[in-house]
């Protein structure tokens, strides 16, 4: 009369404190895991930030864009080099005020 009631058209030998002894085992589970996953969720973020950082690194689109910029630069003072010689020649016959 006291003993496990099994509700009708329930599988037997199924019965409610075998359930919330598995909802108990459950829980305890779900607390030993969660602490884990919320200390690892930030180091699996930095790997994913650190893989990206590397690709960036590493594209050679990047490494184009400055020897492109560096050879305008070397354009630049060859010009300025000119213009500045191009200057001290015609300062060499001296000023002229009048002609």
């Amino acid at each position: 009369m006291f003993g496990p009631r099994v509700i009708p058209g329930v599988i037997p030998g199924l019965s409610l404190s075998k359930i919330i002894g598995g909802i108990s085992k459950t829980l305890g589970v779900m607390n030993q895991i969660i602490p884990l996953y919320k200390e690892a969720k930030p180091i699996f973020n930095n790997a994913r930030n650190a893989i990206n950082i590397i690709k960036e690194i590493s594209n050679t689109t990047t490494n184009r864009v400055i020897t492109k910029k560096e050879e305008n630069l070397q354009e630049v003072k060859q010009t300025i080099n000119k213009i500045t010689t191009n200057l001290n020649k015609s300062n060499e016959k001296g000023p002229t005020f009048f002609q």
